[in-house]
């Protein structure tokens, strides 16, 4: 288990140098099936922060530090949102919901970008915050509702790809310190071998998909994290509505 999670970090990592976002979705349903949907995502918040901070220290001229600084109120409000409900619901609800949002986020921002409707102003910005606070806090993935915005605002992939790099590293900074002040009792301690593991996956990742960024269409990859991500979400939804029905496998 440990292993496949190390696997998907480096394959999270190197498709989020590559694409901008995708270490969330690809390793969130697995840390929720290992370590449980509300101490998981404390861990992948941790992860999350160094690895959106590899990438920004390569790519940190591309920011749109405007764009940026509109999204933090809201994305804060989510985030305690976010948190309060985590802690709030049972751990089987929770993981059903996760893998439940995650599916419908995924499946919403495929269909939106056949649209041709333009989002503009700062109510889009706003709402897209709060979503994306929220369900980074509860779940671990923001990066669905940033890439709706993304798709109805037009945002060019180079600046979308380079921003969530600073918006993920706030995200988990701030998911990880209102669930641990929620319930600081409820964090699972890793070995010491596994975060110098996750680290290594990390940087790894990162440094191989700095060296093919510009070879591979960013298209392919997210199509890939895409396939991943939706059947981490099946896996995550069907275990934690066995487990509301009480069904053993």
């Amino acid at each position: 288990m440990i292993a496949a999670l190390l696997i998907l970090v480096f394959i999270g990592s190197f498709a989020q140098r590559i694409t901008g976002l995708g270490f969330g979705l690809v390793v969130s349903p697995f840390i929720v099936l290992l370590l449980g949907p509300y101490s998981g995502v404390m861990i992948l918040n941790l992860a999350a922060i160094v690895s959106a901070s590899l990438v920004l220290s390569r790519v940190w001229r591309d920011v749109d530090w405007r764009r940026f600084i509109g999204f933090v109120p809201t994305t804060l409000l989510g985030i305690v949102a976010g948190g309060m409900l985590a802690h709030a619901l049972p751990g089987e609800w929770l993981e059903a919901i996760i893998g439940a949002t995650l599916i419908i986020a995924l499946t919403v921002s495929q269909l939106i970008g056949r649209t041709s409707f333009v989002a503009a102003g700062p109510s889009w910005i706003a709402g897209s915050g709060f979503a994306a606070g929220a369900m980074n806090s509860a779940a671990g993935i923001g990066g669905p509702a940033m890439t709706v915005y993304a798709v109805l605002s037009k945002w060019p992939q180079k600046s979308f790809s380079a921003t969530l790099q600073p918006f993920f590293m706030m995200t988990g900074v701030a998911s990880f310190l209102v669930k641990f002040l929620i319930d600081p009792g409820r964090l699972v301690s890793l070995p010491t071998l596994v975060w110098i593991g996750i680290f290594v996956m990390l940087v790894l990742g990162v440094t191989c998909g700095s060296l093919v960024a510009k070879k591979v269409p960013a298209g392919a990859a997210r199509m890939a994290v895409l396939v991943i991500s939706y059947a981490g979400g099946v896996v995550t939804l069907v275990r934690g509505l066995l487990d509301i029905f009480g069904v053993q496998i």
